[in-house]
């Protein structure tokens, strides 16, 4: 864990590597902000290219929700740039929903776990 400060409120970030057949696939970072209004925040995620397209970014993110919901939250955010070669349909297929909330030119994302 880093732990940092964002608005006043403490920030501890959370990562871990993603291994697949042996080897480095990735690493996803969370933000996990001590605020009981704020979500915690899926702030990077990178599946290498090489194991794109093989479930390899889906079981990677489904531990990660059983890991924020094991740490009692009920949601999980995230953000993407919209257009080609975005990761928008990646997430929207796996429940998480535009808040209307923008991050500079990156729309937010939220999924009730």
């Amino acid at each position: 864990h880093v732990h940092g400060d964002h608005d006043g409120n403490r920030v501890d970030a959370w990562y871990r590597a993603i291994e697949a057949d042996g080897e480095l696939a990735g690493f996803l970072m969370v933000a996990l902000i001590d605020h009981p209004d704020e979500s915690p925040f899926l702030w990077r995620f990178l599946v290498d290219r090489r194991h794109q397209r093989r479930g390899v970014g889906a079981r990677a993110l489904d531990l990660l929700e059983d890991h924020v919901r094991d740490l009692g939250e009920t949601a999980l955010r995230t953000s993407w740039v919209p257009g080609r070669g975005s990761p928008e349909a990646f997430y929207r297929a796996r429940g998480y929903v535009p808040t209307g909330e923008m991050d500079g030119d990156e729309v937010v994302g939220r999924k009730e776990l």
